[in-house]
């Protein structure tokens, strides 16, 4: 016996098969569930996580103001209060928005005690603000690279943005509040009438501009070009209540885009973009923030793959955006197990029908699966068992309770052991060894054909097995094993009127418990 403690040992050819059946059953498992099909907003949505999204502008409000969301449908649109500030964000919608979708907004907008809107886009939004862009310049400051060079004026603080496109931002007169569209009564069903609020401009300012500007479409000269403003108004609700209006419109929303501030001198734009916020919020941290994402197609896995076109044009522009997309479905077993075994069976196919071709595939596996079960099973050198006379063993207490206890396990070469002894005594009992025939005659009168036949057979191959000179039986776990065959040894040799607890005590009977 060994004194490695009482655990079970299991064969590598044991444990690998049950890993491999465990992996082939989890691959299968998932290509009947099905690939995933990941969907992302596109554009300048707060969710995009790629270049052309904004989702570091996004997830840098929630920091400062914990109350920030986004919501992906206008029917959901809610603040979630009506004390305090709230504040609503779009910044470059791919689809505009209609007289509805004005007034889901304004009506939900409203119902704060200190509204505010932010805006920021090259082109009309078809979001009813107070300040809109007048048409989009691709321009360049005179002697300067083709881009716009602006200045920020916040905080008291001035700083210099490059703008990718900008527009002249002028403010609307007389503002357009829409709030309701209502039926006309007494004319057909589908006259409407929209209604709007009044609304008072108390101040507009301007927050960024840039100077000496020539259009590179058009080649006209701008002298000046505001492209951020601030304005403030008071808008009379229907009840008679009046709200405290803010609105920042800003004529480019790419310094808001990840690919800015991600860059080298994203440091700048994180601050102008964060101090336009705070210009609505006035610093307070509940103060409650929506950022749109209502108005940006959603592109999903199955649509990129199915569209090359799509697929390139998102990769060049965005390939963070495309890898997110089509790598969780690539990765995903329902992609490319089925096709890879067909195709591995379509080629075993077409060589099989070659004969020469065949044989070789065949002769290959075979070599392969010998290595495999060569480098797997145990060997042993092929010794002839010694003569053993002696047969009596003595078991201290120490060593008695360490067996009781489970402290040893037994091994391979403690049934060698086990083995040599009990064929100790058939050769003093019946005078020939257990592999004999004859051996198999004689105990059969005591035990009956059955279970001689049984027990020897038993015996003789777990003896070869142990000494390496076969590869079955596979064996879990020597120590249960040995047990097991003390107890049927010990049975055999009382039939024979003989014990191997005779004299002196045998650890082996794991003091008389067998």
């Amino acid at each position: 016996m060994t004194s490695r403690g009482r655990k079970r040992v299991l064969t590598p050819l044991v444990t690998g098969s049950v890993i491999l059946v465990l992996v082939f059953a989890g691959i299968m498992g998932l290509v009947e569930k099905g690939p995933p099909n990941p969907a992302l907003p596109g554009g300048a949505s707060p969710l995009n996580p790629g270049n052309l999204g904004i989702s570091d502008f996004f997830n840098a409000l929630k920091n400062k103001y914990p109350l920030t969301k986004a919501v992906t449908s206008l029917a959901d649109l809610d603040f979630g209060g009506s004390d305090g500030r709230c504040v609503y964000i779009v910044i470059s919608p791919e689809a505009v928005f209609t007289l509805e979708d004005s007034i889901a907004v304004f009506r939900k907008l409203l119902e704060c005690s200190e509204p505010a809107l932010l805006v920021a886009s090259e082109y009309d939004t078809g979001l009813s603000t107070l300040a809109r862009p007048s048409g989009a310049i691709y321009g360049r400051v005179e002697d300067g690279l083709p881009y716009i060079t602006a200045v920020f004026t916040l905080k008291a603080k001035t700083v210099n943005l490059t703008l990718d496109i900008a527009s002249s931002i002028v403010v609307s007169e007389p503002p357009f509040i829409p709030y309701d569209i209502r039926p006309v009564p007494g004319w057909r069903s589908e006259t409407f009438v929209i209604l709007t609020l009044e609304a008072e401009i108390t101040e507009s300012k301007v927050l960024g501009y840039a100077n000496n500007i020539i259009d590179l479409n058009t080649g006209g000269r701008y002298e000046r070009v505001d492209v951020a403003t601030l304005t403030l108004a008071k808008i009379k609700l229907p009840d008679g209540r009046v709200r405290s209006y803010r609105e920042v419109v800003v004529s480019d929303g790419s310094i808001f885009l990840n690919q800015v501030l991600r860059s080298k001198e994203g440091g700048k734009y994180f601050e102008v973009v964060m101090s336009l916020v705070d210009e609505l919020c006035g610093g307070e941290r509940d103060c409650r923030i929506v950022v749109d994402s209502s108005k940006y197609p959603v592109i999903d896995s199955e649509t990129l793959l199915s569209r090359s076109d799509l697929t390139l044009r998102l990769f060049m522009q965005d390939w963070y955006f495309s890898a997110a997309l089509l790598i969780p479905k690539l990765l995903h077993p329902s992609t490319w197990f089925i096709p890879a075994l067909s195709t591995t069976g379509d080629w075993f196919e077409a060589a099989m029908r070659d004969q020469v071709t065949g044989t070789l595939i065949a002769l290959a596996t075979l070599l392969l699966l010998n290595l495999f079960f060569e480098s797997k099973m145990p060997s042993a050198k092929d010794e002839r068992l010694g003569e053993v006379l002696e047969k009596e063993e003595y078991a201290t207490s120490t060593i008695r309770e360490a067996v009781v206890k489970g402290k040893y396990s037994f091994t391979r070469q403690d049934f060698i052991r086990l083995y040599e002894i009990v064929n100790t005594y058939f050769r003093e009992l019946v005078g020939v060894s257990m592999e004999s025939r004859e051996a198999l005659t004689f105990l059969a009168r005591y035990v009956g054909r059955e279970e001689a036949e049984e027990y020897l057979n038993s015996m003789n191959r777990l003896r070869d097995k142990a000494l390496g000179r076969r590869r079955l039986p596979l064996i879990i776990s020597w120590h249960r094993l040995v047990e097991k065959k003390i107890r049927e040894s010990e049975k055999i040799l009382n039939k024979l009127g003989a014990s191997m607890a005779d004299e002196k005590g045998f650890e082996y009977l794991e003091m008389r418990r067998v």
